[in-house]
């Protein structure tokens, strides 16, 4: 009886799973490093001065990069008990603040603070997560 030996193995089939799964691999690694990693965004840099009365606070661009009022996020607090003044977003719409004008933001809540108060005035870039201001101002 003549048996009949097969000469092919299956060395070549794992090797063409093998080629295959490694430029899947490195394909990968390619598209993560391409399309996931970049330089995060920053948010603006701008010097804002804040004044505050019973009704309003005047915010004041004094340099720095503008400010897409549509993109910020403004909270004020008063300081001492945390009562919260206003807390939105899209300041007065898609206005722009740029360096020497002023914004005048009214307080959207009913309970508005009174002179003496220590009111904390947070504004936060949207798109970014990021701080632009934070600051504590006596109401006139």
């Amino acid at each position: 009886m003549r048996h009949i030996k097969n000469e092919e193995a299956v060395s070549p089939v794992l090797g063409v799973i093998l080629m295959v799964a490694i430029t899947v691999i490195v394909a990968t690694i390619i598209a993560v490093f391409m399309f996931g990693v970049g330089e995060p965004d920053e948010a603006p840099q701008a010097k804002l001065k804040f004044t505050a009365n019973a009704t309003d606070v005047l915010i004041k661009h004094e340099g720095g990069d503008a400010l897409l009022l549509r993109e910020c996020l403004i909270t004020i607090t008063n300081a001492d008990n945390d009562t919260i003044y206003t807390e939105s977003s899209a300041l007065a719409g898609s206005g722009t603040l740029t360096a020497g004008t002023k914004f005048v933001h009214n307080y959207v809540e009913t309970t508005d603070p009174v002179s003496g108060n220590i009111i904390e005035i947070m504004i936060m870039d949207e798109p970014t997560g990021q701080l632009i201001a934070n600051t504590q101002v006596v109401v006139k």
